[in-house]
């Protein structure tokens, strides 16, 4: 049974959930052997009701007219269960694949994204799982039916497409006035549209900007090295006290800063000797 008071739930747990089907399993597959066990048990029993000569109107196995109608309901929601979780697999994986360029891990496997995805999903990664050594041709590629995504971005899902859904996610309805996405602020027309630096020259001056704070101050290091976190929260604080972030439509996005500055150390590492 699927424990819905998680704070990430996998798109197992959301296509089961949604369809009435979670008293059953984590898992479309074990349901689907559950109903097809129970298969020929519903035949024979329907066999007999329709019996004319069963008076009694009852069978050997005990199964009644009720519990028939409620495996072949079963069966209609299990139909429903498949088709969101064919929909929500390809969600699951434009978000991994937004998760794995944004933070850089990507790095880490042949297929991951080195340029922003192109479409964008309302889902957003709570917990990612990867597959392990044990699967060489895919290591550290995320696990897409592992990997937990948060309640309320799949309650964000289920508006644009079942929307009497949405509310079984997030009772709150919070996710009618939250954007979620991971191309919000990125894919925007930039205002500065005459940039000459390219892109992986300012990913380098990043680095350099990193180390240079390093050096002027021992807040910003970490050993020998910058401080991704604490140079990230430094700048959070700046942007708090400008007050330049309080436009919801054009909010400065941080929260993987840290994880972009330790990415552009990382490409430098050799040539700055860090």
């Amino acid at each position: 049974m699927i424990n819905r008071f998680k704070r990430g739930l996998t798109i197992n747990d959301a296509a089961l959930i949604a369809s009435d089907l979670s008293k059953y399993s984590s898992s479309i597959k074990m349901v689907k052997d559950h109903l097809k066990r129970y298969k020929p048990i519903i035949d024979d029993a329907e066999a007999e009701l329709n019996n004319p000569y069963n008076d009694e109107g009852i069978t050997k196995g005990g199964t009644t007219r009720e519990e028939i109608n409620v495996y072949y309901d079963d069966c209609e929601k299990l139909q429903l269960a498949e088709n969101i979780y064919e929909a929500l697999i390809d969600e699951a994986r434009i978000a991994c694949q937004w998760y794995d360029y944004r933070s850089g891990e990507g790095g880490f496997y042949d297929t991951a994204p080195d340029i922003a995805p192109t479409n964008d999903t309302a889902l957003e990664v709570f917990e990612l799982f990867r597959y392990g050594p044990d699967y060489p041709e895919i290591s550290f590629v995320p696990d897409l039916d592992k990997t937990m995504f948060t309640k309320v971005s799949i309650a964000k899902w289920f508006e644009a497409h079942l929307p009497e859904k949405s509310n079984i996610f997030d009772p709150s309805e919070s996710y009618k006035t939250l954007k979620t996405g991971y191309s919000i602020g990125i894919n925007t027309p930039s205002k500065i549209n005459n940039l000459r630096t390219p892109e992986s020259s300012l990913i380098d001056s990043l680095a350099i900007m990193a180390w240079l704070l390093s050096k002027k101050s021992n807040i910003f290091e970490r050993g020998e090295k910058p401080n991704a976190k604490q140079i990230k929260e430094a700048i959070e604080k700046a942007v708090d006290a400008l007050s330049i972030s309080n436009d919801e439509e054009n909010k400065i996005l941080l929260s993987n800063l840290n994880k972009d500055i330790s990415m552009a150390l990382k490409q430098l590492e050799e040539r700055l000797k860090l």
